[in-house]
């Protein structure tokens, strides 16, 4: 099978010259290659992990239940959206100024 690659993303496409009986493999090449380039749905993380073999190769994934973007950083997950605010508390302002000691700080 004769195919050639896009140069940004590397999705391969069938050569000019290739042979329709080269049609169905193709197919499932595009496939696995675009699978690896778009954000994956899933119904949990648990769900995440058995439909990739527990590698996250995707690495970004859509968790429906949890209604959550989570990135796999290839050690821990890191939710992308919706974004988690950090609270800080304490007796000074923050760096930037803003507040008065003694404020509850809510960073999104």
């Amino acid at each position: 099978m004769a195919t050639q690659n896009t140069p940004n993303q590397a999705i391969p496409y069938l050569d000019k010259n290739s042979a329709l009986k080269d049609v169905p493999d193709f197919t499932k090449a595009l496939a696995l290659a675009l699978e690896k380039k778009v954000v994956g749905v899933y119904a949990s993380q648990s769900d995440w992990a058995t439909k990739t073999g527990g590698t996250y190769a995707t690495g970004l994934a859509y968790l429906q239940a949890e209604n959550k973007l989570m990135l796999y950083t290839g050690s821990t997950f890191v939710q992308v959206w919706p974004a988690k605010p950090v609270v800080t508390s304490g007796t000074a302002a923050p760096v930037n100024g803003n507040g008065s000691a003694g404020d509850l700080y809510i960073q999104f």
